[in-house]
């Protein structure tokens, strides 16, 4: 059967049954008012709930208590123990003082980055938080959207951490340390590891989205308290979730400016012929790596001017022809054309960019 719609009795009856007056019954205002509490009331219940599992969650700690013992030493303790460095480097050309000191801080800045960066965003963040989905708090988050493939990143430069430290005490003597081929060694595992640098790369690949995935995250109340509870722990420093997130990036860059200043310090030239060839490998990656990177800042800077604009353009007001001039005859064919503003969309546009946010002052001349 047939039924008449949006017809003008159509319209009437709806208007009619608008005005009857259901939406002022107290009884229902009520029962939505007793909703709205409820839900509240749930919402903090479930926050407490989060609050006393954060309390129970035992800390993930970093084991290798073995590579974690060099971080305050000096590489003088590896050739020469007991001789102090000073002693030991007034034997030494002022050249062959820089070049050890390079490679120890090869692998001083490969361990730094692995203690303080990689574990803390392991052990201090990316753990507990699969501990409380565990147990059913915050299943909204996806912990592979916000972290990535963090623990291939832990794995790769966790061994080039061991046997960087391995080939530098097993092949050091007095009168030696980190030779070329000491430090190619690990290099090339490292390089096998890495897939010729395609960890680093798909970290930085979903950098982007991790930080769009972030801001989403910031409006759940019980994450907002998960990241304060994380920020918390001593071995963060101070520093907050989006530092150490873009770690990876800024030292996997860092990797062949090390490796440059062991070549300018290095005297042999078929040593340095050795160590130019491994860095052409890296900075051809490097280089790629650093335009993926310069690409993500850009769209992260056109993505907050594009979101501003639109925040601006929805406080704005564009009546249409009509409503400006009510009295205006507006043919049939352009009704239609001008029934709404040709501005309303003049500000929002992905192409413009906001110059400019405050006030403005004028300038007589």
């Amino acid at each position: 059967m047939l039924r008449k719609q949006h017809t003008i009795a159509d319209l009437s009856s709806r208007m009619q049954s608008t005005m009857v007056p259901q939406d002022f019954d107290p009884k229902r205002r009520a029962k939505v008012f007793l909703k709205l509490i409820e839900r509240r009331s749930r919402s903090k219940e479930s926050l407490l709930d989060l609050c006393d599992a954060l309390q129970r969650i035992t800390p993930s700690t970093f084991q290798d208590h073995y590579i974690e013992s060099f971080r305050n030493s000096h590489w003088s303790e590896l050739t020469n123990p007991g001789v102090s460095p000073s002693t030991l480097e007034n034997k030494m050309s002022e050249k062959e003082i820089r070049r050890r000191e390079a490679v120890w801080e090869l692998f001083k800045s490969e361990l730094i980055f692995f203690i303080d960066h990689l574990m803390v965003l392991k052990n201090c963040f990316m753990e507990p938080l699969k501990k409380l989905q565990v147990d059913g708090y915050l299943m909204f988050v996806e912990p592979a959207n916000l972290f990535g493939n963090l623990d291939d990143l832990c794995y790769v430069s966790h061994t080039l951490c061991r046997e960087l430290i391995g080939n530098l005490i097993r092949d050091s003597t007095q009168h030696d340390f980190g030779s070329t081929g000491v430090l190619l060694r690990p290099l090339k595992r490292w390089s096998e590891h890495s897939k010729d640098g395609q960890v680093y790369h798909n970290y930085c690949l979903n950098y982007d989205s991790a930080l769009t995935y972030l801001e989403s995250l910031r409006k759940h109340e019980q994450f907002n308290e998960f990241e304060k509870w994380c920020e918390q722990d001593p071995r963060c420093r101070r520093l907050q979730l989006t530092d150490l997130l873009i770690a990876p990036m800024q030292h996997y860059m860092k990797i062949p400016l090390l490796l440059a200043s062991i070549r300018r310090y290095t005297a042999e030239a078929s040593e340095q012929d050795m160590l130019t060839s491994c860095l052409d490998k890296l900075l051809i990656i490097s280089i790629t790596t650093t335009v993926i990177v310069e690409s993500l800042e850009d769209k992260m800077m056109w993505l907050k001017n594009f979101e501003r604009l639109q925040e601006i353009q929805s406080q704005l007001i564009w009546p249409s022809v009509s409503e400006l001039e009510p009295r205006v005859f507006i043919p049939e064919l352009l009704r239609h054309s001008l029934a709404r503003q040709p501005c309303e969309r003049l500000i929002a546009n992905p192409k413009r960019q906001l110059l400019h946010e405050g006030l403005l002052t004028l300038n007589g001349t």
